[in-house]
């Protein structure tokens, strides 16, 4: 609760708060992607070009909002990335 009212307090902008929540979302999108193939191939048993083909059409999709989001890094998008290290 401390640490959300900190980051709250200290960005003072919810421009700055809609770029971390956003580079925050489309990461956890971005790993759920990866995952999904995984899941695809290991646990449902199927081709392995099945898998490739999920994680090669949304996760270009996905990486283009990633680069999207990246570029917004200085303007608030650098906490959720300090927060995960």
């Amino acid at each position: 609760m401390l640490l959300c009212l900190a980051v709250t307090i200290g960005f003072r902008d919810t421009k700055r708060m809609g770029n971390a929540a956003g580079l925050a979302v489309i990461t956890v999108m971005l790993v759920t992607t990866c995952l999904m193939s995984l899941v695809i191939l290991l646990c449902w048993h199927q081709h392995v070009l099945l898998a490739l083909g999920f994680l090669f059409i949304f996760g270009t999709i996905e990486a283009l909002f990633f680069s999207a989001s990246l570029i917004k890094f200085l303007e608030g998008s650098w906490v959720p990335s300090m927060l995960v290290a």
